[in-house]
């Protein structure tokens, strides 16, 4: 297998969370980390970690469309590699099986919708780019049976609320997000990545794009964004009292 981690990577690949998330900058290497990860199940070793996973085991990866999952396809086709085709693609049902473990991985669509995620059990998932809730909710309940861990690799160009509230930004010990810039991925050429920046329309979309900082719209919004997000987090903070009105008096409860 032709991969080369980054320290980022190798953070993210390394995690024993129930569910980490590489959220990142265009271009920062997450697609190719979660596609590595994804074959190392279905062959049932990681050697990075030097540990061995279950043989028939079950996995979806998921894309935002099926256009999108076809990219998802070759990554896995060139890890999983041509010498003794040890695997096969099912096309018609978007499946990869590894013959040696008996492992399958489902390539699904988001576009799809909710109910296409519904029924199997599974031992693990990933998605590529950020998932409606409805899908992130229904895809861990399919990995409850066996435990399975739900990894997630996506630049947060949708600066989806609830992915900010749920995953990004929680205390959740379930959850690790490692995060990265453009200049983090040294196989990028410096002068290149100044001129993508000359693409965006401004500070929001190249703090996403370029930085891999999470925000949660783009535009220009008549509030600013970071600076609420900001707020929420250094100023924030739980009522000292709880209760309610009664008789003139507040009674806590």
């Amino acid at each position: 297998m032709d991969f080369r981690p980054l320290p980022w990577h190798e953070q993210f690949l390394l995690s024993d969370r129930k569910s980490p998330w590489a959220i990142g900058a265009n271009r920062s290497g997450k697609t190719e980390c979660g596609a590595f990860k994804m074959a190392c199940r279905l062959m049932g070793f990681d050697p990075l970690r030097g540990k061995t996973y279950p043989d028939d085991a079950k996995y979806w990866a998921i894309a935002l469309d099926f256009p999108s999952a076809t990219i998802i396809k070759e990554k896995l086709e060139n890890y999983l590699g041509e010498e003794g085709r040890d695997w096969s693609y099912n096309e018609t049902k978007a499946v990869f099986t590894y013959h040696p473990t008996g492992s399958r991985c489902w390539l699904k669509s988001c576009d799809s919708k909710r109910k296409k995620f519904q029924g199997q059990d599974l031992d693990g998932a990933w998605f590529d780019e950020e998932p409606p809730f409805d899908i992130f909710k229904e895809t861990w309940t399919r990995c409850i049976d066996r435990a399975g861990q739900i990894w997630g690799t996506l630049t947060p160009v949708e600066g989806s609320a609830w992915l900010y509230q749920r995953v990004y930004s929680t205390d959740d010990a379930d959850f690790e997000i490692v995060t990265m810039a453009m200049t983090d991925n040294k196989y990028l050429p410096p002068k290149e990545i100044e001129r993508a920046k000359s693409l965006y329309r401004d500070e929001d979309e190249i703090a996403i794009r370029v930085g891999g900082e999470f925000r949660l719209m783009l535009g220009r919004p008549v509030l600013h964004i970071p600076s609420l997000q900001k707020i929420q987090e250094q100023h924030v903070c739980s009522p000292t009292f709880r209760g309610r009105l009664s008789h003139n008096q507040f009674v806590t409860g």
